[in-house]
């Protein structure tokens, strides 16, 4: 490296060191007016408190009432809680009307949460013995109704694997 070549590299790094200071300096300044003009409103404000008439009295009767508010809409708003036992019982209905067809289940299980919550079931058998058990369920006042289906035929070995869902009547 030639002496031109270091005394431009010098002059380079001062360059650098001069300009990263002067952008830090505007940036300190910018928050320092951001800052005295938080103060001023801050300022403001605690003086505008000062000069109002406060009456406790009505801000606590205020309050009771927004509080007395935010209950009636939480109580109108609330979800029912499910009834485990209904979704047990249901569960028992279907499994007992799979067991008088040539339908396998191969897994139930319990989906959704709240006023969604229901069965899901997993069989595997010949479509139109599906299709027979919908017939025979829907037919009865049970409770309950299927929401979901899911159904995929194999043709080779002319079985259908179905998922479906139930849910007590009302959901």
């Amino acid at each position: 490296m030639t002496g031109k070549e270091r005394s431009l590299l010098r002059l380079f790094a001062i360059v650098a060191a001069l300009s990263a200071t002067a952008i830090g300096l505007f940036l300190g300044w910018e928050r320092v007016a951001a800052a005295r003009s938080s103060l001023t409103l801050y300022e403001a404000n605690v003086d505008e408190l000062a000069r109002s008439d406060f009456d406790e009295a009505a801000a606590t009767a205020r309050i009771a009432q927004l509080q007395d508010l935010i209950a009636a809409r939480a109580a109108a708003s609330a979800t029912p809680t499910p009834d485990p036992s209904l979704l047990a019982g249901i569960g028992r209905e279907v499994r007992a009307g799979l067991a008088g067809t040539a339908l396998s289940p191969l897994r139930y299980q319990v989906v959704g949460s709240g006023t969604d919550e229901g069965l899901e079931f997993a069989i595997r058998g010949p479509a139109r013995s599906f299709l027979r058990f919908l017939r025979d369920s829907g037919g009865k006042d049970r409770g309950w109704r299927v929401s979901f289906v899911s159904l995929r035929n194999d043709p080779s070995t002319g079985l259908a694997d179905v998922v479906f869902r139930v849910v007590a009547n009302g959901r």
